[in-house]
Parts: C-alpha cells; sequence; structure tokens
C-alpha cells in the first residue's frame, strides 16, 4: 500500500467506522424500551434481539479492523487466514440475522404507525435482502448493493413517517 495512495485504506477504514458507528447508533435509538409496551413481552424480546445483534455488528467489526490492520502491517501470525475466514462466517450470520430481526421489528413498528404499505415492505426485506445480498451476488453481481439500497429506502420511509407524527403531535399542541 506504498506510493500516492498509501493512506486510502486507512480511510476508508475510517469511513467504514463513522458510518457503522452512525448505524448502530441510530439502531440503538430506536429499540429504545418503550414503557407503554412493558406487558407485551414478544415485542420488547423482538426489541432485545435487536439490540444483542448489535452487539455481534460491535464485535465484528472491531475484529475486522484489526485482523485489516494486522495484514496492512505485514504482521501474518500463523493461522490469521483461519481466524479471518471464521469472523467473516461469523459476520455473514450476523448480517442475515440482522436483516431478519430488523424487518421484524420495523414490521411490528409500522403497524404501530399505522402503515399497512410500510408494514407489507418491512415484512418483505426479511426474505428478499438476505436473498437479493447472497444468491445476488452470484446471479446479477449487483444483489447486496439492490439489498442496501431496498433496506436504506425502507428506513428512510420511517423517518419520514416519524417526522410526519411529531410534525402532527406539535400541530396538535400548537392549537391546544
Amino acid at each position: 500500500y506504498g506510493g500516492s495512495l498509501g493512506w486510502l485504506p486507512a480511510a476508508t477504514t475510517g469511513i467504514e467506522l463513522v458510518s457503522a458507528g452512525a448505524l448502530l447508533w441510530g439502531w440503538w435509538r430506536l429499540s429504545t424500551p418503550m414503557p407503554s409496551l412493558a406487558e407485551k413481552p414478544w415485542v420488547d424480546k423482538a426489541r432485545r434481539w435487536v439490540r444483542y445483534l448489535l452487539f455481534g455488528d460491535i464485535i465484528v467489526l472491531v475484529a475486522q479492523v484489526v485482523l485489516a490492520t494486522t495484514m496492512r502491517l505485514g504482521v501474518r501470525p500463523p493461522g490469521i487466514e483461519y481466524v479471518a475466514v471464521a469472523f467473516g462466517l461469523f459476520s455473514l450470520a450476523i448480517w442475515l440475522a440482522t436483516y431478519i430481526v430488523h424487518g421484524t421489528y420495523l414490521a411490528w413498528l409500522a403497524k404501530r404507525i399505522p402503515d399497512t404499505k410500510l408494514h407489507n415492505r418491512s415484512k418483505r426485506i426479511r426474505w428478499l435482502c438476505p436473498l437479493l445480498a447472497t444468491v445476488g451476488i452470484i446471479l446479477i453481481g449487483l444483489g447486496p448493493l439492490l439489498a442496501l439500497v431496498i433496506y436504506w429506502n425502507l428506513i428512510n420511509s420511517f423517518r419520514k413517517a416519524f417526522k410526519r407524527i411529531r410534525q402532527e403531535q406539535s400541530d396538535q399542541l400548537a392549537a391546544a
């Protein structure tokens, strides 16, 4: 990684860390416990699984940064390739579980908004995004990118719905 672009791997790692941190922080806030739902344990279970997977994401992220940095520095302890493959498989498992759990939790949130279209889209990402991200890479090559775009659009739809709800609430307070 010498030459004039020697800074590029560190910059991309930095960008990945910042974007992953923002994503983790956003999901942590979105999965905040709701006291009004304490009597519904299945909802709390879905929320807790979202948070468990966040910790899995953090473990994978730290491991990937350590492994990438170790390999960039030219340090190759015996068996590092096996560790890298193991964390890659663990990362894939966390990633697929995250799509499923996030889709389940978002479908539940969409019922509370209430928005049937958003609910159906949330349920669809539970199977569509993992399919595109795994099989789609083999068949199309752009499957993971398409899965990301679908996921991002869904999250943005929720952002707009929450913004609309906040606006309606402030309008009601202003009218009262």
